[in-house]
């Protein structure tokens, strides 16, 4: 098969992403890659709804991690587009909405939703709205990401979502997202993955967290079975490397990779990306 997009990248809008992580570099250094449709999707916190002073990642540091990563300011990237060289390469600009784990909903009103070209959703952001003591107990953890996943399956902001980002892979996990990814239960997956394919939301292949292991590692991991499970319920796939600088992109072979590894064909990605990389 033939993996010609990358949706899910970051600016240096996003509080974590580099200098370096314009959408011009970004540009120049995938055209190798035969990338056709480029995606970005700065972390955001709409703030038509308060709070993100509030959620658990903000208790230990002086500067929530939302503070100022607003509707207004992710859609800074469509100005950035404005009379700039694509190469040939369809460009969109879309935003990864958090969670609000008081709403038990993502943050971003429809309205809002409407103003960019795609959504993306995480529910393994545990490090900054999962509540601490969590943490000791590992079957807590892997209860909060389905209620996470199950809640936006729920939202009515789900029909512009277009994939699940790093489905399952807590971030910044202590003892490993791996751990985690082999306790959660068939059919706790069976149920996640059978609402996104019933809703046509895809689940994201994240570069990031395949980056580092070696084919064999992936076969005898848990990486690779969600992604397996999800297949069997009819869900459609995207792919993301999740740069925060543009050289996180250079590792695409580990797409192929992955893809090979479930048997994937173009029919399996999300038609909502093949209408622009086709």
């Amino acid at each position: 098969m033939i993996i010609n997009h990358d949706i899910h990248n970051h600016t240096y809008l996003s509080r974590c992403g580099k200098d370096d992580a314009t959408i011009e570099n970004y540009i120049n250094n995938v055209k190798k890659h035969g990338i056709k449709l480029l995606g970005f999707t700065d972390h955001m916190w709409d703030d038509s709804y308060d709070g993100w002073q509030d959620i658990f990642e903000g208790e230990n540091v002086s500067v929530p991690f939302y503070t100022g990563q607003n509707v207004e300011h992710v859609l800074q990237s469509r100005k950035a587009l404005e009379g700039l060289d694509t190469k040939g390469i369809k460009v969109l600009i879309g935003a990864e909405v958090e969670y609000d784990p008081r709403r038990r909903d993502l943050a971003i009103t429809a309205e809002n939703a409407e103003k960019f070209d795609y959504i993306i959703f995480p529910n393994s952001h545990t490090h900054m709205v999962m509540p601490r003591e969590y943490y000791s107990d590992k079957r807590k953890m892997c209860e909060f990401m389905v209620q996470v996943f199950m809640d936006i399956m729920d939202s009515p902001v789900r029909k512009r979502l277009v994939s699940m980002a790093h489905p399952f892979c807590a971030v910044l996990c202590p003892f490993g997202y791996e751990v985690l990814l082999g306790m959660i239960t068939d059919e706790e997956y069976k149920k996640c993955f059978g609402a996104c394919a019933d809703n046509s939301i895809a689940v994201e292949i994240n570069l990031s967290k395949f980056r580092g292991y070696s084919v064999d590692e992936i076969i005898h991991s848990n990486l690779i079975r969600p992604f397996r499970i999800a297949k069997d319920c009819g869900c459609k796939f995207t792919f993301g490397s999740d740069s925060h600088t543009m050289w996180h992109s250079d590792n695409f072979k580990d797409f192929y990779v992955v893809s090979q590894l479930l048997g994937l064909t173009q029919e399996d990605i999300s038609p909502f990306v093949r209408q622009f990389s086709e």
